[in-house]
C-alpha cells in the first residue's frame, strides 16, 4: 500500500506541477505571444499603408502639378492674346444678360516682375444682380482662362427703373512678349 500511496502523492505531484506550469506559465505565454502577434500585424498593416501612400502619392503628386501647370499656361499664357480675351468678356456679359457699351484695350506694359500687364476698360449696363454675376464671373475659372484684376469699379445709377451702368478698368497679364512687339 505504500507504494500505490507513492504512485498516488507522485501522481498528484505531477498533476499540480502540470497545472500550476499551465496557469503561471503556459498561458501567459500564449496569451503575450497573441498580443505581440496582433501587434506586429498592425505594424505590417501601417508598413503597406505607407508604402501604398508613397506610390500614389507620387502619381498623384505629379498628376496635380500638371494640372497646375496647365492652369497657369492658360491663366498666364506667353503672349497677351487680346482678342481671345475681349471675346471672353463680350460672352461673359452677353451670358449675364448685360448691354456691353464699350470696351477699350489699353497699352501693354512690362511690369518689374518680368510680367506683361494690359489694361482693359470695359462698360457694360444692367441691373444689379446681372453686374454681380459679371463679376464673379471675371475669376480666373471663368473670363477666358485668364488671370483678371479689377483696378477701378464705378456704378452709375440712372432714373429709377433704369439700369445701372458700370464702367471697369481691368488688368490682363502675360508671362512673355506681347503680340505686338513679336515679328
Amino acid at each position: 500500500m505504500k507504494e500505490r500511496t507513492k504512485a498516488g502523492l507522485v501522481l498528484a505531484l505531477m498533476l499540480a506541477a502540470s497545472a500550476v506550469w499551465w496557469f503561471f506559465f503556459h498561458t501567459p505565454m500564449r496569451v503575450a505571444t497573441a498580443g505581440w502577434q496582433a501587434e506586429s500585424q498592425k505594424a505590417h498593416a501601417m508598413l503597406i499603408d505607407v508604402q501604398n501612400y508613397k506610390n500614389s502619392s507620387a502619381a498623384a503628386r505629379q498628376a496635380e502639378q500638371k494640372k497646375r501647370h496647365a492652369f497657369l499656361e492658360e491663366a498666364l499664357p506667353e503672349t497677351m492674346e487680346q482678342s481671345t480675351f475681349l471675346g471672353s468678356i463680350e460672352r461673359l456679359a452677353f451670358a449675364h444678360h448685360l448691354m456691353l457699351l464699350g470696351v477699350k484695350p489699353g497699352e501693354t506694359l512690362g511690369r518689374a516682375d518680368g510680367l506683361q500687364e494690359c489694361s482693359v476698360t470695359v462698360k457694360v449696363s444692367g441691373d444689379y444682380f446681372q453686374l454681380m454675376e459679371f463679376l464673379q464671373g471675371l475669376d480666373a475659372q471663368k473670363a477666358g482662362g485668364r488671370f483678371v484684376n479689377v483696378r477701378e469699379l464705378s456704378l452709375k445709377a440712372g432714373n429709377p427703373g433704369e439700369p445701372l451702368t458700370a464702367t471697369l478698368v481691368l488688368s490682363v497679364f502675360a508671362a512673355g512678349k506681347d503680340i505686338s512687339q513679336e515679328k
